[in-house]
């Protein structure tokens, strides 16, 4: 299940979105399993993440003027709420919010979902203390950006009429599964960004990304979007077998990543057993690459 936050934007009022996602996520299915391989033959420039910085939009498409995270996240902290509507889709009810300030409006979501259950299964696998909470928002935020992942968009604790909760910046101006060409402009940085999304969510170990979770904006730059299901506390991987090449930049800070740095990054939205179970799981992913090196050599892992 997914709160379908993004999944059902599309314009003003773009609920269509909602009811194409399964049709997403075959078109990126069929892109990955076409184009990956031939990932060693082309001659690409670096992953969006290496080269651009970029341009948030407003609802109208017109450029807002962050010009860093730190803007952004001071406007999602502390803007006020001029509208907010409910999403009419997911478990949890997200809410869409139009924030207002310094004659700067932007869309954001708001959530404020935190739960505890026992004994949950989803998909194939069981959980004894299952999470979802608004709280791994932030998480999964800034844990990407100290990794040197920039493929989730900001988002910062925030209060609503009296509700803890996050928000999260709108992704503008997404492509629908029919607008997707089966030739991305740039196939390299295509393929990277999806092994990027496999090395995270086995690090948070993401049990909900579905194709209502990933958005895909104009520039062919990918977003992984609702991370509420996030940071279970459970200590094995998702699917190591669904790794295939890691960024040399993004390994190195991951093996150099200490207790303390991880409890600096998420230790104030994540509980001992999570922060616990997260350090296991980098354990593990590193264990599991460097059984790739063994196996393969370097020059076939790291990019």
């Amino acid at each position: 299940m997914t709160s379908g936050v993004e999944g059902w934007q599309s314009g003003p009022f773009g609920r269509d979105r909602h009811f194409r996602a399964r049709g997403l996520a075959l078109v990126l299915v069929f892109l990955g399993a076409a184009l990956a391989p031939r990932i060693g033959a082309v001659q690409g420039a670096p992953s969006p993440s290496e080269t651009t910085q970029h341009v948030w939009l407003d609802a109208e498409g017109e450029p807002l003027p962050f010009e860093s995270d730190a803007e952004i996240l001071e406007f999602l902290r502390t803007a006020p709420v001029v509208s907010k509507e409910t999403i009419p889709v997911g478990v949890n009810r997200p809410q869409q919010v139009v924030l207002e300030k310094d004659a700067t409006r932007a869309r954001a979501v708001f959530r404020a979902a935190d739960l505890k259950q026992k004994d949950v299964r989803i998909g194939e696998r069981f959980y004894f203390d299952f999470r979802d909470s608004y709280r791994h928002e932030p998480a999964a935020y800034e844990l990407a950006r100290w990794l040197g992942l920039d493929n989730v968009p900001p988002a910062a604790p925030r209060q609503l009429d009296g509700k803890d909760g996050s928000v999260q910046i709108w992704v503008e101006k997404a492509l629908e599964s029919d607008e997707l060409d089966s030739q991305p402009p740039d196939v390299r940085a295509w393929i990277r960004q999806w092994w990027e999304k496999d090395l995270f969510d086995n690090l948070i170990l993401n049990t909900d990304r579905n194709s209502g979770n990933i958005l895909v904006d104009q520039q062919y730059r990918v977003w992984l979007i609702d991370h509420t299901r996030a940071f279970q506390p459970e200590r094995q991987l998702l699917n190591p077998e669904t790794l295939a090449r890691v960024k040399r930049s993004v390994w190195d800070r991951l093996v150099a990543m200490t207790e303390e740095d991880l409890k600096g990054v998420v230790g104030d939205y994540l509980d001992h057993s999570q922060l616990n179970a997260l350090a296991k799981r980098r354990e593990l992913l590193i264990e599991h690459v460097e059984g790739l090196v063994a196996e393969r050599g370097e020059g076939a892992v790291f990019y």
